[in-house]
């Protein structure tokens, strides 16, 4: 045998197999998917921490559980609380438009379960105006009506709102001169849900176990 042909024959051995490249191939193939695995999981991490968290809606329930403590019987006569599993109207000396307190005003909060948004609107209660509280009361029950002097405070897949008179659960409140025990307001928006338990009379509640203490 030449020395060419032994030389050739040597080249030959130092190459790859078959199976050695399929081998190395399938290695390479599953170092390849725990780095994308890995580095989508980093991104994912990433973009959640740059998001800001949305405090939306604990900001809308703190304000709500504000106004509703702050319900106002300052004018006995004109003291309202009313309210179905989305809407709430009630009256109020805390007002979110910019309106010095102790202002007495009848707030309605209204859940648009189409356009999936929750509208506000308000109005300023005076003494010998009945027949245009009557009229405001109205237009905030009426679903029918256009969206006309509402401001849409907050964009929310679902709002709802559940009343408790003593142990019973109700879906709407019709005593307007007298608050329920507590309410539970249910809000989601953008896959965040938070649910709020508000005890209208709290000041009374407290009040009443200041005086217990006391004696």
């Amino acid at each position: 045998m030449s020395s060419a042909s032994l030389l050739k024959m040597k080249r030959c051995n130092f190459g790859f197999t078959l199976i050695e490249l399929v081998i190395a191939i399938t290695i390479g193939a599953m170092v390849m998917g725990i780095l994308v695995y890995s580095l989508s999981i980093t991104l994912k991490t990433w973009e959640k921490a740059k998001k800001p968290p949305d405090t939306a809606i604990d900001s809308l329930l703190d304000l709500l559980a504000t106004q509703i403590i702050h319900a106002s019987k300052d004018i006995p006569e004109k003291f309202i609380f009313r309210g179905k599993s989305n809407l709430l109207a009630f009256t109020t000396n805390f007002s979110v438009m910019g309106l010095s307190m102790n202002t007495e005003v009848l707030a309605c909060y209204k859940y648009d379960e189409q356009g999936k948004k929750l509208l506000y609107r308000q109005e300023i209660i005076t003494r010998g105006e009945e027949e245009k509280l009557n009229k405001f009361i109205g237009e905030c029950f009426d679903f029918t009506s256009e969206d006309k002097g509402w401001t849409v405070i907050l964009p929310a897949e679902n709002f709802r709102i559940t009343y408790w008179h003593s142990q019973d659960r109700l879906d709407q409140w019709e005593d307007l001169k007298t608050p329920p025990g507590r309410i539970l307001v249910e809000a989601s928006r953008e896959g965040k849900a938070i649910a709020r338990l508000i005890y209208p009379d709290i000041k009374s509640i407290l009040n009443s176990h200041q005086s217990k203490i006391e004696k």
